[in-house]
């Protein structure tokens, strides 16, 4: 049997023991919470993964690429591009033209998924978006995986080439008319039976869309 005071100083040593212990891991608590970046802090021009560059501009992903934000000679502060839906999403097909960088998003999540046009502006950060299909019938255009390819007009309007739903072999040449402060309705255009027009050819301005073929023709139908 041990005397009591050996016992009496065993547990005053294994308290203090026990205090470090805690005191240890107080510290370390508190300095992960200066060290750790907040969730829902905000992004710097710095931040995120890098999806697009043109001279200045640089449009990056964040939060697991369910958020997109650009930068600019203009825009010191991110400023957030599109509208995020909170269902798993993508944003890319960007293409640069005159003050605007042009992208498509697509979106599934339930039942739903769907597609759309959109454009940011690299000196004030506004963003223009609007569907061009869905699987809820919201617009004429037959819902698929995306367009080929689109064509960013000088006055904001986006013109795309997209591939029928399978088992079809057509293309329809698509155009989305933007005027003032939106865009209005996606409309198809033309239909190209032989599905020969290369998308990366698209292009549009001056009220007609054209293509060329992969045959080396030349394609093209006017806006109207």
């Amino acid at each position: 049997m041990k005397p009591q005071g050996v016992v009496l100083i065993a547990s005053i040593a294994a308290a203090g023991h026990a205090l470090a212990v805690l005191v240890r891991i107080a510290l370390a608590v508190a300095i992960l919470a200066v060290a750790a970046p907040r969730a829902d802090a905000k992004p710097t021009c710095r931040s995120g993964h890098t999806e697009f560059t043109h001279g200045r501009t640089r449009i990056f992903s964040a939060h697991h690429k369910t958020e997109w934000w650009i930068c600019s000679l203009r825009l010191r502060r991110p400023r957030m591009v599109g509208y995020p839906t909170d269902l798993i999403e993508s944003m890319f097909g960007w293409q640069a033209r005159g003050p605007r960088v042009a992208w498509q998003h697509d979106w599934i999540g339930g039942d739903e998924a769907g597609w759309a046009v959109g454009w940011v502006d690299i000196t004030t950060g506004a963003s223009h978006e609007v569907t061009v299909a869905n699987t809820d019938g919201l617009t004429d255009i037959p819902y698929t995986d995306g367009a080929d390819a689109i064509a960013l007009a000088s006055d904001g309007s986006i013109a795309f080439v997209v591939k029928e739903p399978d088992p079809a072999v057509d293309q329809l040449i698509g155009y989305v008319p933007y005027a003032g402060r939106r865009f209005g309705e996606p409309r198809v255009l033309a239909t190209i039976d032989a599905g020969d027009a290369v998308p990366s050819s698209l292009a549009t301005d001056r009220g007609v869309v054209t293509w060329r073929t992969t045959s080396g023709g030349a394609g093209s139908v006017p806006i109207g």
